[in-house]
């Protein structure tokens, strides 16, 4: 199971099945996570669950402008 905010109602309601067997719950969630799951071809484990989420949480990058003074130039290097 996946929800948004660890906490949050819909977190807390999902917390009451995990008694259930192989079930588990990832909180915090991000298009990188829900991807790799997606493509899972069988069920994941617990061990396998802990790599793609610690690999969602690497996918995670603040992007920051930088201008490199090329500006006059578009994507493909041409002259605008």
């Amino acid at each position: 199971m996946l929800s948004d905010i660890f906490g949050g109602s819909v977190n807390q309601k999902m917390y009451l099945h995990l008694s259930r067997p192989n079930t588990f719950l990832i909180t915090g969630i991000n298009l990188a996570l829900v991807l790799q799951l997606a493509m899972e071809t069988k069920p994941p484990t617990l061990e396998r669950l802990k790599v793609i989420v610690e690999e969602s949480r690497n996918a995670m990058k603040l992007v920051e402008f930088e201008s490199i003074g090329v500006e006059d130039k578009d994507f493909f290097g041409e002259d605008k």
